[in-house]
C-alpha cells in the first residue's frame, strides 16, 4: 500500500491555514495604518490628535463623508490629505470583510455588529430594487452617493448580495469611495469661494448640508421600525 500523506502532513496544512487567516485579519491594518501614520506625520505636531479624531469620527456612524471631508477642509487640512486618509480606510475596511468574510460572523462582538449589517443591507435591496438590477454599476452608485449606511464595510456587504466577483466589487468600491471623495471635496471648495471664503456664511450651509445627510441616514435606518 502506497502511503500519501502523513499526520505531521496535516497538521502543517492546518498551521499554514491559520497562518493565512491570521495574516487575512492583520493585512488591511498592515496596509492603512503605515500611510495613514504617514499623512499624520506631514502635519504639525498640535494637530495631528484632532486629525486623527476626525478619522476615527468618521469610522462611528452616522459621521461619514459628507460630514468629515468638510470639517475637515473647515478646518484647514488639505483636501487632498482628508480626501486619501478616508480611501485609505474605505480600501483597507473593503479589504477586511472581502478577506474574511466567511469568518466574521465567529469574531465576538464585531460578528454582532456584521450580522445587523448584512441585515441591513438585504433589507435595502427589498427597498431600493434598482441597485439590484444594475448590479456593479449599482454598487458604485449605492457608494458614490450618501444613501443608508454607503461606507465600504456595506459596500462590501452588498456585493456579496447581489453575488459580485470579490475583486470587480472591490475595484467598484474604490472607484466610487475616491470620485465620492472627490465630488465632496470640490463642492465644498466650491462652496468656499462662493462664500468668499465668509465662515459665517459657509458653516450654516454646511451643517445644513450634512444635517439632512444624517437625517436621511438615521430615517432609512430606523424608519420603518416607527411605522
Amino acid at each position: 500500500m502506497q502511503i500519501t500523506s502523513f499526520p505531521q502532513d496535516e497538521g502543517n496544512k492546518n498551521e499554514e491555514l491559520v497562518k493565512t487567516k491570521v495574516f487575512y485579519l492583520i493585512f488591511p491594518f498592515i496596509l492603512s495604518l503605515p500611510l495613514i501614520t504617514l499623512l499624520a506625520l506631514m502635519l504639525p505636531h498640535e494637530e495631528v490628535s484632532l486629525f486623527l479624531t476626525l478619522l476615527v469620527a468618521y469610522i462611528i456612524p452616522p459621521a461619514g463623508k459628507e460630514s468629515i471631508i468638510p470639517f475637515g477642509i473647515i478646518l484647514g487640512y488639505p483636501w487632498w490629505m482628508i480626501c486619501s486618509a478616508i480611501l485609505i480606510i474605505d480600501i483597507a475596511s473593503a479589504l477586511f470583510i472581502t478577506l474574511n468574510f466567511h469568518y466574521l460572523y465567529k469574531i465576538p462582538f464585531f460578528g454582532q455588529i456584521f450580522i445587523r449589517c448584512s441585515d441591513g443591507m438585504q433589507t435595502l435591496l427589498g427597498r431600493h430594487r434598482w441597485i439590484s438590477r444594475f448590479s456593479l454599476f449599482g454598487l458604485f452608485l449605492f457608494i458614490f452617493f450618501p444613501l443608508q449606511g454607503s461606507g465600504a464595510i456595506n459596500g462590501t456587504i452588498l456585493s456579496r448580495l447581489l453575488g459580485i466577483e470579490p475583486r470587480s466589487a472591490l475595484v467598484c468600491i474604490i472607484a466610487g469611495s475616491g470620485l465620492s471623495c472627490l465630488a465632496i471635496a470640490f463642492g465644498v471648495t466650491f462652496i468656499d469661494e462662493v462664500s468668499n471664503h465668509n465662515l459665517s456664511v459657509m458653516i450654516p450651509i454646511l451643517v445644513l448640508i450634512i444635517g439632512i445627510s444624517i437625517a436621511a441616514t438615521l430615517y432609512g435606518a430606523y424608519g420603518s421600525r416607527l411605522r
